[in-house]
Formats: C-alpha cells, structure tokens, sequence
C-alpha cells in the first residue's frame, strides 16, 4: 500500500499553494495531507521558531498518521527541510517495527531544501544571518517578518501572469526567527532513517541553485537523486506533474 504524503511547505508559503501537487498525487492513489507552518501564521515573530513549527507538524500531521498505522513519506521544500527533519525524531518505521508497533515515516524526500544540521539554524545552513539576507526579501526589523519582495523574479518567473499573480497572492509575510533558531536532531544523522532520504534537484531554481541544492545532498549524504530540469523553486506551480513522477520514482525504486 502506497504511503500517505506528507508535504512541508517553506517559508512564506500556505498550503494551498501544494494544491496541484495534492491533484496529482490523489490521482495517482496517494493519499496527501500538508499544513501551513507556525511561522506564517502567527501574529507575534518571536513566537515562531524551528522547533515550534516542526512540534505542530509532529502532532498535528504525524502522530495521527503514524499512530493511526499509516505508513508516512515526507516531502519537504526549502526551509521546511529544516523544520520537517526535526518533526520525524523517533518516528521511523523501523523503530516502531521494533517497539512492536504500526505505521513510521518510510521515506524522507527533499525537494529543492535545505537539509537541516543539529544546532544550526536555516540562515546559518544558507551561509548567512539576519543581516545578510537575500535581495529578493525585505526585512522589517520592528515587526521581525520578512517579506518575499522577489518572488516574482526568482520563483514565479516562468509561468503565466496569471498563474504568477495567484501564487503571489498566496505568500504570506515569514516570521524570520523561525529560520534564524536551530534545530537539535536531524534524521541524516540517525541509523533509524538510513536509506530512507532522496532529494528532487530543481534545474531551474533561482532561489537555491542547483549547485546548491547539490551541496544540501551532498552534506546530508543523500546519494539518491533525481534532476527536474524545468522546474523552479516554485515545482508545485512550473513542473507539478514532473516532481510528481520524481517522487514516487523514488518511492517506488
């Protein structure tokens, strides 16, 4: 039986956004589920950090699943390769083979993210901090969001206006202390998890490069991969059903 999708989205970015990812894969008898995480959501930036988005997924998303006796794949993007890692501690499916139980998290599927390091931050595995960020963000230091004043340019670039304008209308505002606390745990690192991690490279992504989505495999060891060619860093929206198919090539391999 096909495991259930996990998808964790990044930074900026709501659920709806995963919505052609959610067709796709229904249609393809993949049962899909993702959530929107804290540090989009909240209304005060310092109540947002890595572990608290990467609790609410645990229980809001995983627990049930996994306690339920559902076999899980996560698929996480961008910053939610951070978060998303930090989310499966203990949750393997060998480990709950071995306590005798049901259910555990199957595979671990990176696409275009950052692959997460205990005790390092988002900013500190994208080589830089709070005072360097990226020119296609705008900072507000008072307020301690970020906004992503560049999405048209490096992430919706190769798609219809329209289409452009409706994923655009979708970002929400990124509390930046989410990406700037770190993680403690990372399944890379975990012998429960081996052989579980593959990563979707995506050849035309401007916000991580393929080099650098090549560096995020290399340094958490992930030696199975797959290269999408067109799709951005926005794959749900310029090369859904092509990711799609990557994924579950990898499910399946």
């Amino acid at each position: 039986m096909s495991p259930t999708i996990v998808a964790v989205p990044g930074a900026w970015h709501i659920v709806e956004s995963f919505a052609p990812l959610e067709r796709i894969f229904k249609a393809r008898d993949y049962d899909f589920v993702s959530q929107t995480a804290t540090g989009v959501l909240v209304k005060n930036a310092s109540d947002s950090t890595a572990e608290i988005d990467a609790e609410a997924l645990r229980t809001n998303l995983l627990l049930p699943l996994i306690e339920d006796g559902k076999d899980v794949a996560v698929l996480m993007h961008s910053y939610g390769g951070v978060y998303g890692s930090q989310a499966v501690k203990g949750l393997s499916k060998r480990e709950r083979e071995q306590a005798g139980k049901k259910g555990g998290i199957t595979a671990l599927i990176y696409v275009s993210a950052v692959t997460p390091m205990a005790g390092k931050t988002t900013l500190d595995m994208m080589g830089t901090d709070r005072e360097n960020l990226p020119p296609w963000v705008d900072y507000n230091k008072s307020t301690g969001f970020v906004n992503f004043s560049g999405a048209k340019e490096v992430m919706y670039h190769n798609i219809s206006e329209d289409d452009a304008a409706h994923y655009m209308s979708l970002l929400r505002d990124q509390a930046l202390n989410s990406l700037d606390t770190p993680v403690s745990y990372s399944p890379l690192d975990d012998p429960n998890f081996e052989g579980t991690a593959s990563y979707v490279l995506c050849g035309a992504d401007r916000v991580v490069p393929l080099a650098g989505q090549e560096t995020y495999a290399a340094l958490g060891k992930i030696s199975r991969t797959i290269l999408v060619e067109d799709a951005t860093h926005a794959f749900f929206a310029s090369a859904p059903d092509a990711i799609v198919d990557a994924v579950i090539e990898l499910l399946e391999s």
